[in-house]
């Protein structure tokens, strides 16, 4: 069996096999939502997830950290492991 990225269709992650599952409470600090998304990495049995962003082309980056607004002109990379 191949590798599976996260967020591709089929993935373990992807918007098509996750439904709610990763839906976010906006409250709750970044500390308790990066635990979750991490647990959500350790369930679909990855050891990470790299993210990666550059001048807001990807939503998901945003969603994972709250982010709302603000200049995003470098390319930014957020990696959250299964643990740690």
């Amino acid at each position: 069996m191949g590798q599976q990225c996260l967020g591709t269709p089929g993935g373990p992650l992807s918007s098509e096999g996750m439904g709610t599952m990763v839906t976010m409470e906006h409250d709750a600090p970044l500390g308790t939502r990066l635990d979750r998304w991490m647990r959500i990495v350790g369930d679909a049995g990855l050891a990470g997830w790299l993210i990666a962003d550059f001048r807001w082309s990807n939503p998901l980056f945003a969603r994972v950290l709250d982010l709302h607004s603000g200049i995003l002109t470098r390319r930014c990379f957020l990696w959250i492991p299964a643990a740690g």
